[in-house]
């Protein structure tokens, strides 16, 4: 079942509190994201200082039957972010 919020805040299961984009008129988050998400940044933390998290949502114009395109997108940015940032750590959350 997907669990969302608009509190403003996500609180992980090690008490851990994060500040989210999101409010009481804002359109809800959901938290199964926002955990692979957080993952997601917990891990790169592990290897880095510093450390940039980004999300976006993709569209398609029309139905297809599988993910070729979204996933051939991403695979091409994880490439060029590999490239311009020279690290072999790019951390990915497929929702």
């Amino acid at each position: 079942m997907a669990y969302s919020t608009n509190t403003g805040f996500f609180k992980t299961k090690d008490g851990r509190c994060w500040g989210v984009n999101t409010g009481p008129n804002l359109s809800p988050l959901y938290t199964d994201i926002l955990r692979g998400l957080i993952n997601q940044l917990e891990a790169m933390e592990s290897h880095y200082a510093r450390v940039f998290c980004f999300r976006f949502d993709l569209h398609l114009t029309e139905y297809t039957d599988n993910n070729a395109t979204v996933s051939r997108l991403l695979s091409l940015v994880v490439q060029a972010l590999k490239r311009y940032y020279n690290t072999p750590n790019i951390g990915t959350e497929n929702a």
